[in-house]
Formats: C-alpha cells, structure tokens, sequence
C-alpha cells in the first residue's frame, strides 16, 4: 500500500489512475534498462556517487547503497535544507533533510503535499534526528511532481512546511536514470 493518497479524486478514480501510471513508469523504467525486479542485498558503504548537472533549482544524483542503486532529484531550502525524492529498489520515498533539526527518531506525523491543486495525505517518519522520510510515496504523487508547477509539503499540520517550485524535477530525475542506466547498475 502506497504512502500519500489523493483527496480530491474518488478512491475508483485514484485506482484507475494509479494503475495507469504505475504501468506507464515501470514500463518506461524497464525500458530504458534502469528496472530489473529484484536488488541485491549486501554489506557495502555507499559508493559510486554521482550528483549531476542542475535543472533548474532541482539536481539529479545516482550511487548505490549497500549493493542497490538510489536515484532520484533533490532541491536546497531556504531553510538550511534539502528535499531528495527518491527511488529506492522498487519504492519511492520523499525526505527532508536539516542539519539543524533535532528530531526524535521513529515519531510518525501527518503529512500532506499539495501539488498544484491536488492534495494527497500520508505519514511521515523521523529517520534520523536530521530527516524526516515520507516512504512508499505513491506513483501518483511522482507524477503529480513530474507534471506540476508548484508543491507545498506540510509535516505535522504546520511544524514544517517547505513550498516548492517542480520546474526541471523531470529533467532531474531523467538525468539521475540516465547515469544509473551508464553505470550497468540494475535493480
């Protein structure tokens, strides 16, 4: 079951649509060679990192962590911050990340991300005392981040709250599948 549902569509329609675009972006995953359907697991340290070229605010970034290939896009705040959207083996996450912050590990919030004028609910969860994951992110909301202008995300009914511009997220993340793809690292 996928983190963050939409609230403005009908549960038939959101279904309908996720599965649309769940077969959409894993056949273009399969095809562009980036998607194999399971990760190797082991003992390595990150390695093979690479952060590539901006698009606009947005940055694409590729390495492997403990065998398994991560990409995604990730955008600096105002605050100190970032925000990496991610792929990790066969999921997608959202985390924000703030050096200053000083957060109880494994507290969960609510979340909700309004991208244009779509909102979607979920749960977050303090990984580390610096970061706070929005796990199995929906397809829906990857796609609301590809095709959008604007997004606000809004932890804990206010306690963070970042407003982002999605202007060169996709060509972010295409970037990021593109040197994965180079690399010869499948998952």
């Amino acid at each position: 079951m996928s983190n963050l549902s939409s609230q403005n569509a009908p549960a038939n329609l959101r279904r309908r649509r996720a599965g649309r675009v769940a077969a959409g972006l894993v056949a273009a995953l399969l095809t562009l060679g980036a998607v194999s359907v399971s990760a190797p697991a082991s003992a390595e340290p990150a390695s093979a990192a690479s952060l590539l070229k901006p698009r606009g605010a947005w940055q694409g970034f590729s390495f492997t962590r403990n065998g398994a290939p991560l990409l995604g896009a990730k955008i600096g705040t105002d605050k100190g911050g970032l925000i990496a959207f991610m792929t990790n083996g066969d999921t997608l996450s959202l985390v924000l990340m703030n050096p200053n912050w000083d957060l109880k590990i494994g507290h969960r919030a609510p979340v909700r991300v309004r991208i244009d004028n779509e909102s979607f609910i979920g749960t977050a969860v303090v990984s580390d005392r610096a970061s706070i994951e929005i796990p199995d992110v929906s397809l829906n909301v990857f796609k609301g981040f590809a095709d959008g202008a604007k997004a606000e995300i809004n932890v804990n009914n206010g306690d963070v709250v970042y407003k982002l511009d999605l202007g060169g997220f996709t060509a972010a993340m295409s970037d990021a599948l593109e040197a994965q793809k180079r690399s010869n690292v499948s998952y």
